[in-house]
């Protein structure tokens, strides 16, 4: 005897229409009570378990004269913008059947149908590209998409509701609550589900809600176990549901395993639900599952073979999410903070010289060396890459054109390129092309920074660090970088770390940027990758590389000027944190050149040398005077900045 024949041996034991006349009568007197007419609420997903219940309730209201029918029964059903195409297709088809079905039979009423949807800033393609906020992962404990696009949408309606039945409610009724939550909620389901109803169980249909006490919720098929759910369902009348549409096609979103998973463990406990390993319910683009997504994979086996893309879509978002060179290296609220305290350092910066801290040279070394804003080494990336997003927006336009079918709505379309500009990006809409993009070498960091060896699979490219030492602060200088990636739409992902010279009083910070890009084959080429991004330096390489500007001699190397006045400064607080780097590591007294003019003089000729100066004067930034055996004095201009701090 095979499965389907043990199934139908079982069902046929089972005194089917009985159990259901029960409930049914059950529900009658609930409508009926004159001392509840509070609105009912159904949350209605068209799956086999709410299936039923509206089933029941609307057998139940048909049952009953219409001069009596005035409790409201609403049904709420949720379109998360991102189920699969065909299952978008039947949630709208059923419920339009359903009010169809209400206006026909004289029910409209009574009953209410809404369907809610996020709004366009809680919508998954606006979180991830526009925002780019990184999908969640299969461990992850928050998972924010359920949360905004499913509950908060449901909760919101629910409030809607609860305000008119308020409203409405006949002060002389003894109900304490507004309304009632009317769940297809099972027993047999799980263990899990079967702990979560008892938890909150009140007597043998109603249920106190776990977090709104206005709200009272009943179980009205908790005992139904799987062969008598189906086995009612199959045998409705020329199997169609009194609402409107069919037993066979809602048994269709369930695919060829999910259903014969209910038959075959319905005797021995269901375990998992029925439809989880094959259901067509769910977002396509969900990234919580490890491994193959078996909902997509049945639905191509179905014939939906164009879903193909849909899969290998989630699967280059699921690639490029922890790849470091998509992710930009500080989180947008940090960001916001380092921004802040930018220019608070902007605007409150003095000079080393100046007379409002102390008149004792040594004095003022030793405060700015204590003030100084460090970095803090940590590895904690934020949202994804401008790069990043613009990627899968246009496979996102690539994928729906080989589908046939609309996955990304205009207005959502809109919010994303108006939130790219409000980041600070200029992308002209013209420019995102519909294009397909693969992801097969990722580079993923381990949380002290290291390569994580175990997830990273790069093995063509080479990997190298671009050290930059700078007296730049790390709100400074994260907010440059920032800047930086608003300016060219591209980034570099960097780590950082503190440059301590407690000895000298003396200290600096070091910004490693990574580079493993085919644009960087050599060390030589990976420091033109990152100095050329930044605006600092075209020059390195003359004989692969055009001039830097017309006139330009070999001889000139590295004193190439950055064509805006912040590049020209962070420059300066480069080359001069770099040398005296060096210098501290040359001379073991590098006290002794703040202290006697020999030391100073050596300062100057040393910045000479380095061309230094010439630089800082052609910033307009500062203004040096001339060396006297009185310490030399950097006079402020503009931005405050003090591009020579020794």
């Amino acid at each position: 005897m095979n499965t389907i024949e043990k199934w139908k041996k079982r069902v046929a034991e089972i005194n089917v229409f009985q159990e259901f006349d029960n409930i049914i009568e059950i529900l009658t007197q609930e409508y009926l009570n004159e001392n509840s007419q509070i609105p009912w609420v159904i949350s209605f997903s068209g799956g086999k378990d709410s299936s039923l219940v509206l089933t029941l309730i609307w057998k139940t209201i048909m049952k009953i004269p219409v001069s009596k029918r005035k409790r409201k029964v609403h049904i709420v059903m949720s379109d998360t913008a991102v189920e699969t195409p065909v299952m978008q297709n039947y949630q709208h088809t059923q419920l339009e059947k359903i009010r169809q079905s209400a206006q026909e039979q004289g029910l409209s009423p009574v009953v209410k149908i809404h369907m809610v949807r996020p709004p366009i800033k809680s919508r998954f393609f606006y979180k991830i590209i526009g925002r780019g906020t990184p999908s969640p992962s299969p461990n992850a404990r928050s998972r924010y998409c359920t949360f905004h696009m499913k509950i908060t949408p449901i909760q919101k309606k629910m409030e809607e509701i609860i305000r008119e039945a308020v409203q409405e409610q006949d002060c002389l009724t003894s109900d304490e609550h507004a309304i009632v939550s009317i769940l297809g909620v099972r027993l047999k389901e799980s263990q899990s589900r079967a702990g979560s109803i008892r938890k909150f169980e009140v007597d043998e249909l109603y249920a106190t809600h776990a977090s709104d006490k206005r709200i009272k919720v009943m179980h009205p098929i908790k005992k139904i176990d799987l062969d008598s759910l189906w086995s009612y369902l199959e045998n409705l009348p020329n199997g169609v549901f009194p609402y409107g549409g069919t037993v066979h096609e809602m048994m269709k979103q369930y695919g060829k395993t999910g259903f014969e998973c209910g038959i075959k463990d319905g005797s021995e406990g269901e375990g998992k639900s029925c439809g989880q390993a094959g259901s067509r319910s769910g977002c396509w683009t969900c990234p919580l599952m490890s491994g193959e997504d078996k909902m997509l994979s049945g639905l191509i086996e179905e014939g939906y073979e164009e879903y193909h893309h849909l899969q290998e879509w989630k699967d280059y978002m699921k690639a490029i999410r922890n790849d470091v060179r998509f992710r930009l290296p500080t989180q947008r609220q940090k960001f916001n903070s380092h921004e802040k305290k930018a220019l608070i350092e902007k605007e409150s910066s003095f000079s080393l010289f100046s007379s409002a801290i102390s008149d004792d040279i040594h004095e003022k070394r030793r405060h700015l060396y204590d003030t100084f804003g460090r970095a803090s080494f940590r590895y904690a990336p934020g949202a994804l890459t401008i790069e990043a997003r613009k990627r899968l927006l246009e496979y996102l336009l690539w994928v729906q054109e080989r589908v046939g079918v609309t996955l990304i709505e205009k207005d959502e379309l809109e919010a994303i390129y108006d939130t790219w500009k409000d980041d600070g990006y200029c992308i002209n809409p013209f420019d995102v092309k519909p294009t397909r993009y693969t992801h097969k070498e990722r580079l993923i960091l381990s949380k002290d920074g290291t390569v994580n060896e175990k997830e990273t699979t790069v093995n063509t490219l080479p990997l190298f660090y671009v050290k930059i030492q700078t007296k730049m602060s790390e709100s400074e200088f994260v907010t440059y970088v920032q800047n930086k990636v608003r300016e060219t739409n591209k980034s570099i992902p960097y780590l950082s770390q503190v440059l301590d010279y407690e000895k000298e009083e003396i200290v600096f910070n070091e910004f490693i940027f990574i580079v493993c890009s085919p644009f960087a084959t050599s060390q030589r080429e990976a420091d033109h990758h990152v100095f050329s991004w930044l605006d600092w330096k075209d020059s390195f390489d003359y004989e692969k590389y055009d001039p830097p500007y017309e006139g330009w001699e070999p001889e000139d190397e590295g004193l190439y000027l950055p064509k805006q006045p912040s590049d020209r400064s962070a420059l300066s607080d480069h080359l001069v944190a770099d040398k005296i780097i060096q210098k501290i590591k040359d001379s073991d007294e590098l006290s002794s050149l703040w202290q006697t003019a020999d030391g100073l003089n050596s300062i100057k000729g040393y910045v000479e040398k380095l061309k230094l100066l010439e630089i800082i004067q052609r910033t307009n930034n500062l203004c040096y005077e001339p060396i006297t055996n009185n310490p030399p004095e950097l006079i402020e201009q503009v931005n405050g900045q003090l591009s020579l701090a020794i």
